[in-house]
């Protein structure tokens, strides 16, 4: 489980994805590079730590459980995106249709939601609660990777309009090949450790489907999405669609699965026994405990297994912008669907212009994690050269106990003559 924490902040390479501005006649290309991370549970030097690596000592580990609550959740998306973004007709040259853009884009996003029993097994061994119980149910556990082929096309101004003040800014529609999809799911699941320290009592529940780790796609998908226009607000959906996965293996312990993957509780689990399962706090660090346990679980409980093909809702992206007048300050909202995110919500001031662009500060709510303070450098080194530069998390290089997150974005457009 220790390596699955490491994949969910940092192997991923989502991002919040602006919103290209296509009032401008001339043609441009984009580079789009950005990383959302947060978490309620673990704080911002344990992040950094399983993230980029580094000993967690038992001190570290004491002082993010105190601030812990019974359940906690830690996510990430990440994304890197290539676009280009054809001429847009001058006013009265529209045509009834026309091609708006084309990209490609890889696409990372995963989130597990965890107890506070869960994370001191997987932190601390089972060897500091002799004689108690530890509580690891609703374990929930998601990972999608996927890489996406993206085109977009713009109806006549007339045709676009829907309304005095709304109108259609684009269709889009794409394929995407699901390199990986993971999903667990546990229920009514504890632990009880003897007071020797001899053997567990332990109750398991619990459903997860794999991808063929032989292969290196899991399934295809399909997706349209659109965006819109009233004023100085814009909105749009992204990548709604579906998945097809065929080459999935499902397992199930102690449940009945149900139509769209999740399971029906059972009540009544019969509680087994396994001797000798002590986890030691040398052995945490490495990890190995993991490997050396599962096999013992797995022979305990003998999970169904199965291979099975399943369609899956894409996470799709809702993003909306709203610019003050006097472009002094935006609003915007993102959100990916899947399990664990909310609607991250931001604000950003314009503090002042220079020679070479803006900067302004920001403040969002929401996502992984309760709330980011950052900063955005908007930088134009040449007339047709723009690079925007996102940092949000600057709370946590002064207070980095806090349960808080990071984004961090790079976005360079090129505009051609």
């Amino acid at each position: 489980m220790k390596q699955l924490f490491k994949c969910i902040l940092f192997i991923s390479p989502l991002c919040l994805q602006a919103q290209s501005d296509t009032s401008f006649v001339k043609p441009h290309s984009t580079i789009d590079y950005s990383v959302m991370l947060g978490s309620t549970g673990m704080n911002n030097d344990m992040l950094y730590k399983l993230g980029l690596g580094g000993y967690i000592s038992s001190e570290a580990i004491d002082r993010n459980e105190d601030r812990m609550g019974h359940k906690s959740k830690v996510g990430s998306i990440s994304n890197i995106e290539m676009v280009h973004y054809f001429k847009v007709p001058l006013f009265g040259q529209q045509k009834k249709f026309r091609w708006r853009s084309v990209g490609l884009s890889y696409s990372n996003a995963q989130s597990a939601i965890f107890s506070k029993d869960a994370w001191r097994l997987l932190f601390r061994g089972n060897t500091d609660y002799l004689g108690q119980t530890l509580d690891i149910k609703d374990l929930n556990y998601t990972r999608w990777s996927s890489t996406s082929l993206n085109a977009s096309f713009c109806l006549s101004e007339k045709k676009s309009r829907l309304g005095k003040k709304l109108s259609l800014d684009f269709l889009s529609f794409g394929v995407d090949a699901i390199h990986q999809f993971n999903q667990a799911r546990f229920g009514n699941s504890d632990l009880y450790t003897d007071t020797a320290g001899s053997y567990i009592n332990t109750r398991l529940q619990g459903a997860y489907a794999l991808g063929n780790e032989n292969q290196s796609l899991d399934g295809f998908g399909l997706h349209i999405g659109a965006g819109f226009k009233a004023g100085k607000l814009s909105f749009s959906i992204d990548r709604l669609g579906l998945a097809y996965l065929g080459q999935l293996k499902s397992y199930r312990i102690n449940a009945e699965e149900t139509f769209g993957g999740d399971y029906i509780n059972i009540d009544d689990i019969q509680v087994k026994t396994i001797n000798q399962l002590e986890i030691e706090r040398s052995q945490l660090n490495s990890g190995n405990w993991i490997n050396k346990q599962r096999d013992t679980i797995v022979n305990t409980f003998v999970p169904s297994e199965e291979s099975v093909s399943a369609l899956r809702l894409l996470p799709f992206v809702v993003q909306a912008k709203l610019e003050a007048a006097d472009k002094q300050s935006i609003w915007t909202l993102y959100y990916q669907y899947i399990n664990g995110m909310l609607p991250y919500i931001s604000y950003q001031y314009r503090l002042f212009n220079t020679a070479l662009g803006y900067m302004y500060a920001s403040g969002s709510v929401g996502g992984f994690d309760t709330y980011d303070l950052g900063v955005q450098l908007k930088i134009k080194p040449k007339p047709n050269t723009h690079i925007d530069i996102d940092f949000r998390g600057i709370e946590a290089l002064v207070a980095p106990q806090s349960t808080h997150g990071t984004v961090i974005g790079i976005k360079l457009k090129q505009y051609w003559e």
